[in-house]
């Protein structure tokens, strides 16, 4: 490889026990071999970016030669054990079997030679085996991402992924002295250089694992040992491993029984332990915490060592400080981890939440009080709280709060004002908020849009109305004419009780009616009406119609226009009856006389698409969005004149989609209005 102008340092040629370069399929099967024997296998890639240039502007020879010089220089880097192959056209790879800090400083070192011999830029990526499941392909495309997010940075430094995500470089700490030096001035210096350095790490701006790994660094340069294991307790005293590292040894299987018993030794003693009596040396320390008058454990901190140790008080005394900083740090965490989720279920909440100070100037909210009141966050900021209220009751807020003052809390309901002047009807409750010693520092009122309620407030009111008087009209002429028959029976003439009879009949079938109607739509919305469906004639139903309607007083003329392809459907003969009834009565009471109402079908797909339409004038706009809703009648004059209940198409609308179905409506002024629903063709 060309050297860089006036460089001093030249690519070293080859050792005589450099391993042999193998080709990409040999590389390959050597690497899903070492995957599926369970060892830590690492890829490192050398990927020469320029290569493609080269050949497109010197020729394919020149590349070659590039290229063969870069494998020339990596593999007088690289030790026996290790090997070396070429992948793809521009990547020279090692693969290393060892811990992967190993590896990203073998690649650090090699990388950073090449950078200062060699004018063609290579990006290094490294990738580690661990949780890896799609083999020697899976870890090749792992270390192109890594080399791939090294080019995009400059290419300074190598980087590194795992399946689980990118992992840091680590740290080389220098290690304490072992005893008698450990004991001197210097060494205790250096430990406290090394504990400042790991508080550095963990109380980083960075994601808590990151910190973890480069924290695991100094702790194995603090306790002089190979291997290093942090447990974090979860909420019911279960200990996880939420960071091992260093020497692959102590993931051995034994090894690893061995280190599950000294943790739950030192979670059960509460002080630190050193294990005796076992293959490898471990030392382990809980990580406890003071919560109100009881002692509690956070998790553990694990080092391992190669052979058994006795107990010594200067590793406990170090154990000590280090599970300190790692106790404060996952207290650190957790605390923001809650504070993160407490603040977005609070953002994400339906309900409208400001915090005010105690002078009332807001201080944060959530997105929902910007979708109620219009206001955005620069409207609001450090803005007084009765922004939000009408000038007629701002007095009655600032009463609200006085009271939540005295008593901690309280409800309200009110209107508040939007930005463009419209008012909100809304609920809610006033809290006192307060630190830890108990002193006020501020209040959050937690409130919502009570429109709908309000609207189902006077909905119900009215339907309460409304039934009084339909069902009060019924019993009323039945009351009346059946005690007439009972004081003047004997007296009427034979014409007159008749009459009366048939009277009190048609009341009572009227009445009966209402109530079927008000069970009716009880049974929809329980979903407990269940259809019993069958092959239904359209055209049978129609003819039902017009005998049913032959003595309207419209004298309206019904007009049949069943397509063949859509003459029948699967449902309930008598639920479709009922709806086809409804919407006709309906279009015969807008219908001029003697004028159209018809009644066509057509395919839609798997369903029939059905059609009332009339000749009335149409419904307004603004009624359209509300017509299949319970209790809504219409504001006219007709409906004035027409007793009712609005209860008609709400029960339409429930059959139509308990048959699984659909029904909307289209009109405009003067052009009439058409009612169309669906429903399925077959079974």
């Amino acid at each position: 490889m060309p050297a860089k102008k006036g460089a001093r340092r030249k690519a070293a040629p080859p050792r005589p026990n450099s391993p042999a370069l193998l080709q990409e399929g040999a590389f390959l099967a050597l690497i899903d071999s070492s995957i599926k024997s369970r060892k830590e296998t690492n890829l490192i890639v050398f990927h020469s970016v320029r290569l493609e240039e080269i050949r497109l502007s010197r020729g394919e020879a020149m590349a070659v030669q590039v290229l063969e010089r870069l494998v020339e220089f990596v593999s007088a880097q690289v030790r026996p054990q290790e090997r070396l192959g070429r992948l793809g056209s521009d990547q020279v790879a090692v693969l290393m079997t060892s811990p992967l800090a190993t590896a990203q400083e073998a690649a650090q070192r090699i990388h950073q030679a090449v950078r200062e011999t060699s004018r063609v830029p290579v990006s290094t990526g490294v990738a580690g085996s661990v949780g890896l499941d799609d083999g020697a392909r899976g870890l090749w495309k792992l270390a192109r991402q890594a080399a791939a997010e090294a080019w995009a940075e400059g290419a300074r430094t190598v980087r590194t992924r795992t399946k689980a995500g990118p992992v840091p470089l680590p740290i080389r700490m220098p290690r304490l002295p072992a005893s008698p030096a450990g004991s001197s001035i210097e060494a205790r210096y250096q430990r406290l250089v090394l504990l400042n350095r790991m508080s550095l790490e963990l109380f980083a701006d960075r994601p808590f694992p990151d910190a973890l790994v480069a924290a695991s660094n100094v702790v194995l340069a603090l306790m002089g040992s190979p291997y290093a294991a942090v447990y974090f307790c979860d909420d019911f005293g279960s200990p996880h491993a939420a960071q091992r590292h260093g020497d692959p040894l102590f993931l051995e299987p034994e090894a690893q029984s061995e280190e599950a018993l000294v943790v739950a030794q030192a979670l059960l003693e509460r002080r630190i332990v050193t294990a005796q009596g076992t293959r490898l040396g471990w030392l382990a320390a809980p990580l406890s915490s003071i919560k109100g008058k009881d002692l509690t454990e956070d998790g553990v901190l694990v080092v391992g060592y190669p052979e058994s140790r006795a107990p010594s008080s200067e590793k406990d005394q170090t154990m000590l400080e280090i599970s300190r900083l790692l106790r404060n740090a996952r207290l650190i965490q957790r605390n923001l981890q809650q504070q993160r989720v407490l603040a977005a279920v609070t953002e994400q909440s339906a309900d409208a939440i400001i915090v005010t100070d105690l002078a009332s100037r807001i201080l944060m909210w959530n997105t929902s009080v910007e979708r109620l009141t219009g206001y955005t966050k620069e409207d609001l900021l450090s803005r007084q709280a009765d922004l939000l209220a009408p000038a007629g009751n701002r007095e009655e807020q600032h009463h609200l709060e006085d009271a939540a003052r005295a008593s901690g809390s309280a409800h309200f309901e009110s209107v508040s004002r939007r930005k463009d002047g419209g008012l909100v009807p809304i609920e809610g409750h006033c809290t006192l908020l307060k630190d830890d010693s108990g002193t006020p520092w501020g209040m959050v009122r937690v409130f919502r849009d009570i429109t709908k309620r309000k609207e189902l407030d006077r909905m119900k009111s009215e339907f309460v109305s409304l039934v009084s008087h339909e069902l009060r009209t019924p019993l009323t002429a039945i009351q009346g004419f059946a005690e007439t028959i009972l004081d003047f029976g004997d007296g009427l003439e034979a014409d007159k009780r008749t009459h009366f009879i048939s009277i009190i009949l048609e009341e009572a079938k009227r009445l009966g009616r209402l109530v079927t109607n008000f069970l009716d739509v009880s049974k929809l919305e329980a979903g407990a009406m269940h259809p019993k469906p069958r092959q239904v004639e359209l055209s049978a139903l129609c003819k039902r119609l017009v005998l049913l309607f032959k003595e309207h007083p419209s004298l309206a003329v019904f007009e049949e226009k069943l397509s063949p392809q859509a003459s029948s459907v699967w449902a309930d003969e008598d639920q479709v009856y009922r709806v086809l009834v409804n919407l006709c009565g309906n279009s015969l009471k807008y219908t001029p006389p003697k004028g159209t109402v018809t009644i066509s079908s057509k395919p839609d797909g798997e369903f029939v698409e059905i059609c009332v339409a009339d000749q009335g004038p149409g419904i307004a706009e603004e009624n359209r969005t509300h017509i299949f809703e319970k209790f809504f009648r219409v504001a006219d004059t007709v409906s004035r004149k027409t007793p009712g209940t609005g209860l008609g198409l709400a029960i339409c609308k429930g059959i139509v989609e308990a048959h699984g179905g659909r029904i909307w409506l289209e009109s405009a002024p003067g052009r009439g209005t058409r009612f169309y629903f669906t429903l399925p063709a077959h079974p």
